[in-house]
């Protein structure tokens, strides 16, 4: 699964995402892995997660639930095993998740 992830934060980066962070949270979360970045703007951000959505369900992870919109600046893609948080640069920052897994940072 770590690798998978990576290739997650790889694509994002493809894709122009920012200040990408993974963490490793098997040690006791509701996920394995937690992915953040920030995007661009709202068309960016809703044209990633859609990108995002496509790529991991094609490496074998189907999506369990999609939360969130791009007018919201926040959309969350949960495929179980890896929570992928996607955000517009205010809103990471005004909500600042890093914070609660910084000491499982990859």
């Amino acid at each position: 699964m770590e690798e998978l992830v990576k290739k997650v934060a790889a694509f994002i980066e493809e894709k122009q995402g920012s200040k990408v962070g993974i963490y490793d949270a098997r040690s006791g979360a509701l996920a394995d892995y937690y992915v953040i970045f920030s995007a661009k703007n709202k068309r960016h951000l809703k044209a990633v997660a859609k990108d995002l959505e496509k790529f991991v369900e094609d490496q074998g992870l189907p999506l369990y639930i999609r939360q969130g919109t791009e007018e919201g600046g926040w959309i969350i893609l949960d495929f179980y095993d890896v929570i992928i948080h996607c955000f517009e640069p205010e809103t990471r920052e005004f909500y600042h998740l890093e914070r609660l897994w910084e000491a499982m940072r990859i």
